[in-house]
């Protein structure tokens, strides 16, 4: 790691090395699967001499290190949009997700898994533990979320499924692995509604139709990610860092589940802001 700076901040400048002293104190180790979320412009002004490029390239030098050879760094590379015009082309639609997916999406030899609008793109050796994802749902049995839970469980990977924040002020806000949860529980203020249209990876089109446990519209529906935060940042397992003008925090899967499975029980509508009154 070297001390070059990537951001200037009101405290200070970011060099990589920061970077990876920030992930070691958060907890990120050797043989972890972590998930990132990154805003990475709330750290601070890009340094001067420091392209794009050169910014991700050093941020997945310092991710692939803390995980290791046998860890895997996943990058959300989602695509909303495709719920309204209905075509995923797996090489040509860009991550909506910000700077640092994009670019991971569109390394040479980084394949991207072909879900419509939950796609990810993975880095490390065991990319092959996501083989079986069901791409016909985005939260539901064997979507991608689902396989993050059930690995935390396995005896080779428990405890070490990870999500990492970077810049992002009320971190649930960007976990999407959340709404899978929600999905388990059947929360009343989402339904499952599905969702038709084709995926082109070169010269092959296939068709999808997935099913996704979208928010009811008939009422204001909003993610409480205050309330989530207020409860999960108490959580003995779940570390903030300060870096440059915000922080980055990790969460814990195996927290994150079995706190928000025990805070739902007790109030269903516990994530939906103001509480969930239906329309009749």
């Amino acid at each position: 790691m070297t001390d070059e700076a990537l951001f200037t901040s009101k405290r200070g400048i970011i060099t990589p090395k920061d970077i990876s002293n920030v992930f070691s104190s958060v907890g990120i180790k050797n043989g972890d699967i972590v998930m990132v979320h990154a805003r990475l412009l709330t750290l601070g002004r890009t340094a001067k001499g420091v392209d794009k490029e050169k910014l991700a390239d050093a941020l997945i030098e310092a991710f692939m290190q803390a995980v290791g050879p046998k860890g895997m760094i996943i990058f959300p590379t989602f695509t909303f949009s495709v719920c309204k015009s209905g075509l995923f082309d797996v090489n040509e639609t860009k991550s909506e997700m910000g700077l640092l997916s994009e670019h991971v999406r569109t390394r040479n030899g980084n394949p991207r898994m072909h879900h419509p609008f939950f796609s990810v793109s993975i880095l490390g050796e065991q990319k092959d533990l996501f083989s079986s994802v069901n791409l016909n749902t985005c939260f539901g049995e064997n979507s991608f979320f689902d396989i993050l839970h059930k690995l935390n469980v396995t005896s080779a990977y428990k405890g070490k499924v990870k999500f990492l924040t970077l810049g992002i002020d009320l971190p649930p806000e960007a976990v999407t692995y959340i709404h899978s949860i929600e999905e388990k529980l059947a929360v009343p203020y989402r339904y499952h509604k599905n969702f038709q249209g084709n995926i082109r990876d070169k010269h092959n089109v296939t068709p999808y139709d997935v099913q996704f446990f979208v928010r009811d519209l008939t009422t204001e529906v909003v993610f409480d990610a205050e309330a989530c935060w207020k409860l999960l940042k108490v959580e003995e397992d779940i570390k903030t860092e300060r870096l440059g003008d915000s922080f980055v925090a990790m969460l814990p899967e195996a927290t994150v589940f079995s706190a928000l499975v025990s805070r739902i029980a007790q109030e269903s509508d516990f994530l939906c802001k103001g509480g969930y009154n239906k329309s009749e």
